[in-house]
């Protein structure tokens, strides 16, 4: 299982942490995510490089998932059009 979707240890009882230090671990995931948004940059970068001449030239956003990924994608991809006039046929 990757590690994404697995249980972490450390929080099996956050339910009974005090407040402050349940919104410190919030805190401090959001800083993680950041992190690893900012050590993923060359890479995104190349990805988004690759992709922009095939969506200006006409191609199409494949949006692809299972379960909750499925249905976030679905999500944000509805929003394409009303939000950016993106052309539905241009989405899958």
């Amino acid at each position: 299982m990757g590690g994404t979707e697995g249980q972490d240890p450390r929080f099996a009882e956050i339910d009974l942490w005090p407040t402050a230090s349940i919104l410190e671990a919030l805190a401090e995931a959001q800083m993680s995510a950041v992190a690893m948004v900012r050590a993923a940059i060359p890479e995104l970068e190349r990805v988004v490089a690759a992709a922009l001449p095939r969506l200006r030239a006409g191609g199409r956003l494949f949006y692809v998932g299972a379960g909750t990924s499925g249905r976030i994608g679905m999500q944000d991809g509805v929003e394409l059009t009303p939000t950016f006039g993106w052309a539905p046929e241009r989405l899958v």
